[in-house]
This record gives C-alpha cells, structure tokens and sequence, in this order.
C-alpha cells in the first residue's frame, strides 16, 4: 500500500489515461519515501488499471544493484527488452532502482538508449542521490521530487496496521517521513541489525571502534554507502545540538564522495571519527 505522494500519483494516472506520458523520468527523494513502490505501481497501472504494487507484470523489468553497482550487463539487458512490443501493457516499462549505482560504463549505455527510445518504452530511475547520475542522463528524463510524508498522515496509516503500540510510536518519530523506514525499523531485523552496529560505532571508544569496522567491513554483504545511509539516519535522532553539526556535515560529505570514488571504508570512517 502506497502512503502520501498523492499528487504525484494523480497526475501519472491523468497522464497515463490519455498516453501523455514522457519516455522517462527520475524518481528523486530521500530513501525508504516510497519511489519504487510508485515506479511499480505506474507500471501496474499501465498493465491492469491498477495503482497498486503489483505482484507479477509482463512488461515490466526491474533492476537493482548486484552487490552495491548495478554493470553495463545489466543495463545491455535493458536493451533487448525495451525493444520488444508490450504484450498487454500500452508501455514496456523498465525501473532501475537506485539509479546512483550505474558504473560510469552502464550510464554511458544507459544514454545511448535514452537518446532514441521506443516509442512503447517507460524508463523509470529511481534514485536517492541524483547528482551521482550522468548529467546528460539526467537532463533527457523528467524530474519528480518525492517530499517526506506527513507526520498525521504516517501515524493513521501505522496505527491501523500495526495498532498503537509504544514501538510504533517511536518509529513514527524517528521515520523522518518515510513510511519505509518505518516498516524497516518495525519488521526488518537486518536493518534494525545495521541499526545497532551503527549506533556502537558511535557509542564506542576509538580503541574498540578499529575492531568493531573490522568486523562489520569484513562482512560478505558489507556496503559502505549503506552503512553511511545509516549513520545519517541516527546522526538525525541524535546529533540535533549545535556542537554536532560540523560532525554531520562531515558525514553528509563523505557520504557524497562515496557515490563518486573507490573509498577505503576504515580509514575513512576512522578520519571521520577523529574529528568528531
């Protein structure tokens, strides 16, 4: 069930029911806000009628990062399938979630197909961080700013699904108006584990963090941008005084830098700390 976005959705739908769609756009705003599930959701739309996240589609391909980078196989991949005819939809519609993740060869693929798509293709990028995507890109798809949802709005939707419960209240709080970060928090254990590594790192002294970066780094699974990703979250119900604003401009920073280089995860996190 999609929450908020209400706007957004209304004038898909009017585009959508008299073929005004554009070839593409961008789905751009904070993680967890709800942009995949809108992406899938136009795609169901298109297929079915339906504004809602769909279960199976047809014409619909869906592309997310293999480990934390999403290659220029894959995105070859989303050649052959935009070129083929829909089979019941009035578009095939590719979705490539967290878009920032394209290695520079994939995005420069991904523009050779941005510049003369099939009229029956819908090139959906959704992405949390759009300045890592190629300008270029960038500037052949519309843009759709996904804003945080409405604090009254997120806690009838929590109340009716997961009753009034302390917990949820708190992950209303701490939801920074992202409905997905409040379901992560309520029935993720892997991210409310990621959760837990991050605030030790913060809590820790320095002669144990070195150990505890190891542990977490060495992890087969381990992203850095996702363990930045979580620091910000914390970093938002924690650092509010001003004494810490000059750590969380420095996370915000280092955060931007990982999406453009080949950033050591240790030594970084252990400078970032230093000046904490």
């Amino acid at each position: 069930m999609l929450i908020g976005h209400k706007t957004i959705i209304r004038d898909l739908k009017k585009l959508a029911d008299v073929g005004d769609l554009a070839h593409g756009y961008v789905f751009c705003g904070p993680e967890m806000i709800g942009k995949r599930f809108t992406a899938e959701s136009l795609a169901n739309f298109l297929e079915t009628g339906s504004f809602e996240l769909p279960k199976l589609l047809q014409d619909c391909l869906v592309i997310k990062p293999i480990g934390n980078t999403i290659g220029i196989d894959q995105v070859r991949e989303i050649k052959n399938f935009l070129w083929q005819k829909p089979a019941i939809s009035s578009r095939r519609t590719l979705i490539l979630d967290d878009a920032h993740s394209m290695t520079a060869e994939a995005q420069n693929a991904l523009l050779k197909i941005t510049e003369e798509p099939p009229a029956s293709s819908l090139i959906l990028l959704v992405t949390s961080d759009p300045d890592a995507l190629n300008p270029t890109v960038f500037s052949r798809l519309q843009k759709i700013y996904f804003s945080p949802v409405s604090a009254n709005e997120l806690t009838r939707w929590v109340e009716e699904k997961f009753g009034n419960k302390k917990d949820v209240t708190a992950a209303v709080s701490k939801s920074l108006g992202r409905p997905g970060l409040i379901c992560a928090l309520l029935t993720d254990e892997r991210f409310t584990e990621s959760i837990v590594y991050a605030e030790r790192l913060l809590q820790v002294p320095a002669d144990k963090r070195r150990d505890l970066l190891k542990k977490m780094t060495d992890q087969e699974d381990f992203s850095f941008r996702k363990l930045l990703d979580t620091l910000i979250i914390i970093s938002s119900w924690e650092f509010i005084e001003e004494k810490n604003v000059s750590f969380w401009h420095a996370l915000l920073r280092l955060r931007h830098d990982a999406a453009y280089f080949n950033l050591n995860p240790r030594l970084q996190i252990e400078s970032l700390f230093q000046g904490r």
